[in-house]
């Protein structure tokens, strides 16, 4: 009987009103304060970016087996994934899809040398922000 009492009183003092009050609501559910709204009327769907964060263990010299390139717009783009590398075997990046960010670090302003170079150094946990491309997918029963 003291268990449940016990429990009355630490959820009473965590869910009660005065608790879930500690911190205030936002002022808007939108990053920049502003809703679509009340900047076009209606929402603007076409600036929307889909933006996917891949994370993977890299704990060796094991080449990732993915080649990089700049697009005509100088976005870093997968080019080629190695049939039987490590994010083949992982399946997380495609071919076409935009890599933003690796370890929080932008890559914009830099080369696809200087991206591999990091890519080569870097060991356990790896993040990468990307953009997915668009492609079709293929169904399994072909």
């Amino acid at each position: 009987m003291a268990l449940l009492q016990t429990h009355d009183v630490v959820a009473h003092e965590v869910y009660s009103d005065e608790a879930l009050r500690v911190t205030p609501p936002p002022t808007s559910p939108y990053l920049n304060g502003d809703s679509p709204e009340s900047i076009n009327g209606d929402m603007d769907m076409e600036n929307v970016t889909r933006v996917r964060l891949v994370q993977f263990q890299k704990n060796t010299d094991e080449p990732m087996g993915i080649t990089l390139k700049m697009n005509e717009l100088n976005h870093c783009i997968v080019a080629r994934i190695m049939h039987g590398g490590m994010i083949h075997r992982q399946g997380t990046l495609h071919v076409g899809d935009e890599i933003r960010e690796i370890n929080g670090i932008s890559v914009a302003n830099q080369t696809v040398e200087q991206l591999q170079k990091m890519l080569r150094e870097m060991r356990g946990s790896i993040t990468f922000k990307i953009v997915p491309s668009y492609r079709t997918q293929s169904s399994s029963c072909e």
